[in-house]
């Protein structure tokens, strides 16, 4: 079984707490310099105008390329570099070195500039939309998509054939969704809250469980789906009431 999760856009630095057995290499790398070089020589306005952010934002961005561009960018495990809540949940600051060889084989993380990545593959900071268009013509999701989902599909079949799909839709965008959803099987936990009777998905909680269920993933070892419904975390707990055959849902209230 394969998880799947999206990058987060805030990422930090080097965590003292971690305990790394080594650093690999991305299998886009090459393809990833090459977008921030050109990344690199866009203004602080132009960077504004493609990502959508602030002034302040676009001038950080400006530096995040300039010092990949120039080989000086510091490098972290994608899995301890992006900071958003999921990763947050994770917690690999935690993990020992069994728990990182077992998400090297087991976890991936999409990312906008680096394709799919390995939880040890070695990633500077960033900025890039999965929306954003460097052409003027395919958004960057799309342009990612006929160079991964046949490697991607593969990867999932090696690994039992089962993808463990805990990131957001828009990673989808990434992918020729439908040729994944027919060649694999899909399982996509949810996550509600019971309020008045209704479930109602709250992001922040939903982000927070994916993290967690990661972690439990990870920490136990789980290769099957099956397994999961033994997760819960903060009141949150399998419900097969309202589970539909791989839309597996977890409830809490």
């Amino acid at each position: 079984m394969i998880t799947w999760i999206a990058f987060a856009k805030t990422m930090g630095g080097k965590d003292s707490a971690l305990r790394i057995p080594f650093v690999t290499e991305p299998e886009f790398l090459g393809r990833a310099h090459v977008t921030a070089d050109h990344m690199a020589g866009l203004s602080e306005t132009e960077l504004m105008d493609l990502l959508k952010v602030s002034a302040q934002i676009a001038c950080r961005t400006s530096e995040q390329y300039q010092m990949i561009s120039r080989g000086e960018a510091e490098i972290l495990p994608a899995l301890a570099a992006y900071t958003g809540a999921v990763f947050r949940r994770i917690a690999p600051s935690g993990f020992e070195k069994g728990d990182w060889l077992f998400a090297q084989d087991h976890l991936r993380i999409m990312s906008s500039l680096y394709g799919i990545l390995r939880p040890l593959d070695g990633i500077s900071a960033y900025r890039l939309e999965a929306t954003a268009s460097l052409d003027g013509q395919n958004t960057v999701a799309a342009s990612w998509r006929p160079l991964l989902t046949e490697s991607f599909i593969s990867l999932v079949k090696d690994s039992g054939g089962v993808l463990l799909d805990l990131a957001s839709e828009e990673m989808r965008l990434f992918l020729d969704w439908n040729a994944v959803m027919s060649s694999v099987r899909v399982v996509r936990p949810d996550f509600y809250e019971r309020r008045s009777g209704r479930l109602k998905s709250v992001t922040m909680y939903a982000k927070m469980c994916r993290g967690e269920m990661v972690r439990h993933v990870v920490l136990n070892r789980i290769d099957s789906p099956e397994e999961l419904a033994g997760f819960s975390w903060d009141g949150f707990s399998y419900d097969p009431s309202v589970s539909t055959g791989d839309h597996m849902v977890f409830v809490r209230g």
